[in-house]
């Protein structure tokens, strides 16, 4: 059966089968039929809680660590990219590629959400990605990289790693690459978990706005954050209530060496804006691009983490309160 999208009911189009919104990529439409047609389909998704998520200090792995185990048949090596840019670029060898514009759709007046479970299980099984594989993910974009890991960990695959770096670590420590992705070995077998517990929405945040064992971070710039300017033509009027700042160019060396920071720099850049032992952090940015790097991150530190993926775009778009300047409040 097909089920049509209701933001009102669960905030993100992941959450409601195989929804086909309006303005939603044809592409992602072909791949919904495609899973509908499939001669042995795999179970339908399940939902399931946190306890068996991919333990925070595996999830991120550099490139001598992923040099040992290159050759591994159990690992999948994800590259994310653009258009041409996602099969065709210096590359690691036996890379599969994931074009970021297949992970993402509109849904009404939002710009960027999760797709639909049914039409990223297509996206999983054809990259060759099963339950079982090791899944290793990387990008010339970490930002990229990050938005793959947190649809993966939505979609309920518990054995993920990102490449610290990406693939310009890669090339620095004398990594080979090769001009073209793979196509996968054969198709994967993925049988979706539902992660109810990562993405939020508007009506959830509203309800915890002031709770103290909530730690609201905005991944933006200073101007939108204080709704002084905008970015790229887009106004902002501030932030969230509660919010703190963090831009997320912050946690990296460097634009030549694109590896986080030491992870004891990073936990305390999150500590010095009231993310604490037991508290949970929650990320938003513009449209859930720029904050999936503050939610791997805080995974990858250890916290309670959720996406708000609809962010300033849903908030602002349902006229909800916004604070201007820079104290939190």
């Amino acid at each position: 059966m097909l089920l049509r999208y209701n933001r009102a009911r669960s905030g993100s189009p992941i959450l409601d089968g195989l929804s086909s919104p309006t303005g939603e990529p044809m592409r992602t439409c072909l791949l919904i039929a495609a899973v509908l047609f499939l001669p042995t389909p795999a179970p339908a998704a399940q939902a399931r809680p946190a306890t068996s998520a991919t333990p925070a200090e595996s999830l991120l792995v550099s490139a001598e660590w992923l040099k040992a185990r290159r050759a591994d048949p159990d690992i999948v090596l994800l590259h994310v990219g653009m258009g041409h840019d996602t099969t065709r670029r210096d590359l690691i060898p036996g890379s599969v590629g994931w074009d970021y514009m297949d992970i993402t759709l509109h849904a009404g007046a939002v710009s960027t959400e999760l797709p639909p479970i049914d039409s990223l299980r297509s996206l999983i099984e054809a990259a060759g990605i099963s339950n079982s594989n090791r899944v290793v993910i990387y990008s010339y974009n970490p930002v990229m990289a990050a938005r793959a890991f947190v649809t993966l960990e939505v979609a309920g695959h518990e054995r993920l790693h990102v490449l610290d770096g990406g693939a310009v670590s890669w090339k620095a420590a004398g990594g080979p690459v090769v001009a073209n992705a793979e196509r996968p070995r054969a198709r994967g077998r993925f049988v979706p978990r539902l992660r109810t517990d990562v993405v939020v929405d508007a009506d959830w945040l509203r309800a915890r706005l002031e709770d103290p064992a909530v730690t609201l971070i905005d991944t933006r710039t200073l101007e939108e954050y204080t709704g002084t300017g905008d970015r790229r033509g887009i106004p902002s009027a501030g932030h969230l209530a509660g919010a703190r700042h963090l831009v997320w160019e912050e946690m990296f060396r460097s634009r030549e060496d694109p590896r986080l920071k030491p992870k004891h720099e990073i936990l305390a850049m999150y500590h010095e804006r009231g993310a604490t032992d037991g508290k949970t952090v929650v990320t938003y940015c513009y449209i859930g691009y720029r904050a999936s790097i503050s939610y791997f991150v805080a995974r990858y530190l250890g916290f309670d983490a959720k996406f708000y993926d609809g962010s300033y775009q849903d908030w602002s778009l349902r006229q909800l309160p916004l604070v201007a300047g820079e104290k939190p409040r």
